[in-house]
């Protein structure tokens, strides 16, 4: 299934986010599971930084990690050119619901046609950014 109507793939806008955001609500099934791809914003410091690994543990119990596995709700309606678009995912472990960008998460089933366009996605988002002079 094909994303884009026209015969090139365009840049990201807003326009363009909007159409990506049908492709993948139409596309998403509620039993997909996702699991994190790579760190979020906030854990870069406990990862890479002096934080220590009590710290990160103690601030996953509120907050969502790459290192949890999430059940997918919805395609979430907050889009933006900042952060593209987001999940709304439940966590496995307490149920507890997180809004997070689709960019850091990655499908845990091999299920080719989901992959694909999450991959379609980040790969657009990521290669497709406009460019400014």
């Amino acid at each position: 299934q094909s994303i884009w109507k026209e015969a090139h793939i365009p840049e990201v806008s807003v326009k363009s986010l909007a159409v990506m955001h049908q492709f993948l609500s139409d596309t998403l099934p509620h039993s997909l599971g996702l699991s994190g791809k790579e760190p979020l914003s906030w854990e870069v410091n406990y990862i890479f930084g002096s934080a220590t690994e009590t710290e990160h543990k103690k601030r996953r119990l509120k907050q969502a990690s790459y290192l949890d596995e999430f059940q997918f709700q919805s395609v979430s309606t907050q889009i933006s050119m900042k952060t593209g678009i987001q999940v709304e995912v439940a966590r496995i472990q307490d149920q507890q619901s997180f809004v997070l960008p689709l960019i850091h998460l990655a499908a845990s089933k091999k299920d080719l046609s989901v992959h694909r366009a999450i991959a379609d996605y980040q790969l657009w988002w990521s290669d497709y950014q406009p460019t400014f002079p």
